[in-house]
């Protein structure tokens, strides 16, 4: 069961875990990632499954019921050995993953999964270590196809290196030494080939020769029988022999063949067509019958085929070496290539977060001396408070526009956008780009907008103004003489199209294949964000975007977007909901940053409530234990216990307290994670109070999940 004919060409996946949650989050991660799956909850179920479903990877937890999932990695190493296997563990059962390791696993994956992107990280490292030893034995194959050929003198007995699979270069050597001395019956024999760098015979294989130490043995061309019979190709027959033609040579012993225990009694060269790889020499026989023509011929025929067979070793050996080489080489690349890109990153990120901390400190220092004077200025204290405000929410934005190109943002956009609002917003938020700097530069730029009356899309609204804003401002860099920009939109079916063209420059189709890659630019000091996180964007609210564009012709950005679909709400709710007034309760908030608990907290006392802190999960679970808390508000990240951990605590104890959590990393509401929780609500640091008090009290209102 190595093999299956009838594999598909994406790549199959089996998922053995006997919760049915983890099952689901693990077959849709990897079928987003075009894989086909199969699931089971058994070890049991999984091997049915087998027999017509044979996977290249396999995640397996190590808990099952009935045969654990180590017995079930024996039994999938067994039928399918070119199946890599990853297990799956919690953190009490890390023993049992290396276990696993040293018993044929590929590597382990820890449960619960905090990062979802690594299971498909993961899972993508296992598929290409199994395309790698399908290269491997691709290699190997080409060896046993040529070695299969070599049968024009000697047919080679069944189960010889020549027809197996694939044996060593030292096996194969020591095989057709075996097969001359038994053949021929012989004490001594010695098999040498010419060593390329000096030009010499050394001794490859031999059987009972005098010297304790063959490796030594060197032997010029020309010198003695074995270099003269390298040089000239001709085999030599000892005086004596029955030879019915050719001359027959005299013994001479060379010093340089006395490792030889007795006078060489017959001595072929190893050649192809084309060179002499080294010779074949060996004593007489042991029933003292000298040998004749025949076994020249017999003895040369086996050299010829065993050139050819070193030949098509060395080629395969020359091949591994140099896949090894240029693997290698490819791994250095991508390793540069990725540290170059974290470098660009880095530079893009450290400029702008300077520039958002400069203005920051600069703005906090002036507030710090105007309140040091007889009499502070309210209304400057405000303004420079507001730019505070705004500059630490654009920081911010920052860290999104990084998650953008990543691809690592899974939050889905849900809210009713007006896309011609926010096309009018992006107009007006880019007109000192398009109108005040380019008639500076006594350049003018029009802008015309075309709107028609469209459906609302799903999704987020300052996004997709950002998206026309950044199109914009491209579509400017491409006119460096001034043009004309266009916007338009319009329905195509059940789609909301947007269209943003230019009549500028252009460019050419390398160009436009590279337009959406990250640090791809063709600006001098750009960074090359720009339209990979238009793509980013695009891509999370479920559209597409695509370019048209030919040198000196203008480029025009097509986007479609699915309609807005609203979830079904009663119509109570949505009263309860906007009649029902805020309210004051008692509040446990966990975060293990201390700056973030003091401001945050102090936030939400402004706004009435009571707010008991806790700087980890572990004393989280212990305050609240004791009662008395009407909501918790969580970290993420904590070390020891996750804010999913805190969570899942909290609704054991009380399953009506609502809990909202608060992260900064990349985490979507429609994550499995989130609502096997049971959260009720997901906000992304930064973010303003105002959203953090209003996240509370939707919390509050929300029905409790049992």
């Amino acid at each position: 069961m190595g093999s299956d004919p009838e594999r598909s060409a994406r790549p199959r996946i089996l998922v053995v875990d006997d919760e049915e949650t983890i099952r689901h989050v693990l077959v849709n991660v990897l079928e987003e990632n075009d894989c086909e799956t199969r699931a089971a909850g058994s070890a049991e179920e999984a091997l049915s499954m087998l027999s017509g479903f044979v996977p290249s990877v396999a995640l397996i937890d190590i808990v099952l019921p009935g045969k654990n999932g180590l017995d079930f990695l024996s039994d999938i190493k067994r039928l399918s050995p070119d199946t890599e296997v990853i297990m799956m563990t919690s953190h009490a059962s890390a023993e049992s993953a290396l276990r696993a390791i040293k018993e044929g696993a590929y590597t382990y994956l820890r449960k619960p999964f905090e990062d979802l992107d690594e299971i498909w990280i993961t899972a993508q490292r296992a598929l290409e270590k199994r395309a790698l030893t399908e290269k491997n034995r691709i290699l190997l194959r080409e060896q046993e196809e040529r070695n299969l050929s070599l049968s024009s003198h000697v047919a080679f007995p069944a189960g010889s290196p020549a027809a197996a699979d694939s044996r060593s270069y030292r096996e194969l050597l020591e095989f057709f030494m075996d097969m001359v001395t038994k053949e021929l019956r012989v004490d001594s024999a010695c098999l040498m080939l010419v060593d390329e760098p000096t030009g010499t015979l050394k001794v490859a294989a031999f059987r009972g020769l005098a010297t304790g130490d063959p490796g030594s043995v060197s032997v010029e061309l020309g010198d003695g029988i074995s270099g003269s019979v390298a040089m000239s190709g001709e085999p030599f027959l000892a005086p004596g022999a029955r030879r019915k033609k050719g001359p027959r040579r005299a013994a001479s012993v060379h010093p340089s063949e006395s490792f030889f225990p007795s006078p060489i009694a017959l001595c072929v060269a190893i050649r192809t067509d084309r060179r002499t790889l080294g010779v074949f020499s060996l004593g007489g026989r042991k029933t003292g019958r000298p040998f004749d023509d025949g076994d020249v011929v017999h003895l040369s025929a086996l050299g010829s085929q065993l050139a050819v067979a070193i030949e098509g070793a060395r080629r395969a050996d020359q091949l591994q070496r140099a896949y090894e080489s240029l693997k290698s080489a490819q791994d250095q690349l991508v390793f540069s290539e990725r540290i170059k890109a974290i470098g660009q990153m880095a530079g893009g990120v450290a400029h702008d977060f300077n520039n958002a901390l400069a203005a920051i400190l600069a703005r906090a220092q002036i507030i710090r001396e105007d309140l040091d004077r007889d009499a502070p200025d309210p209304a400057k204290t405000r303004a420079d408070l507001d730019t505070i405000i705004k500059t630490a929410l654009k920081g911010a934005q920052i860290i999104r526009r990084i998650q953008d190109y990543t691809r690592i943002r899974k939050d889905a956009p849900q809210a009713p956008v007006d896309i011609n609002l926010a096309i009018k917003d992006a107009i007006e938020i880019s007109r000192p780009k398009w109108k005040q700097e380019s008639e500076a530069r006594g350049k003018r730029i029009e802008v015309q907008a075309a709107l028609s009356q469209v459906p609302m899309v799903t999704g987020i609204v300052h996004e997709l103004t950002q998206v026309v804003e950044n199109l914009i401002f491209n579509a400017v860099e491409a006119m460096p003489d001034g043009g004309r920009i266009s916007v338009a939109t319009r329905r195509d079916g059940e789609t909301v199209v947007v269209e943003v063209s230019d009549n500028g420059i252009g460019m050419d189709e390398a160009t436009r294949k590279r337009l959406f890659e990250p640090f791809f630019t063709t600006k001098e000091y750009g960074q090359g964000l720009g339209t990979s996180i238009v793509y980013g964007i695009i891509q999370r609210h479920r559209g597409t975007i695509v370019a048209r564009s030919q040198p000196g012709h203008g480029t025009t950005f097509t986007i479609t977007l699915p309609p807005y679909v609203p979830r079904p709400r009663s119509d109570r709710d949505t009263s309860e909901a906007s009649s029902a007034p805020d309210r004051r309760v008692r509040v446990l908030f966990v975060d293990d940053e201390a700056g973030v608990r003091e401001a945050y907290g102090d936030a939400l006392r402004l706004r009435g409530h009571q707010v008991v802190t806790a700087a980890h999960g572990e004393e989280a679970v212990s305050l609240f234990e004791k009662g008395g808390f009407d909501l918790v508000l969580t970290d993420l990240s904590m070390g020891a216990m996750s804010g999913f951990e805190v969570a899942k605590r909290v609704k054991a104890i009380n399953a009506r307290v609502p809990v909202v959590l608060l992260t900064g990393w990349a985490i979507g509401q429609e994550d499995h994670r989130v609502s096997d929780a049971r959260i009720a609500a997901v906000l992304i640091k930064p973010c303003p109070l105002e959203d953090l008090c209003s996240a509370v009290q939707e919390a509050l209102r929300l029905p409790v999940r049992a």
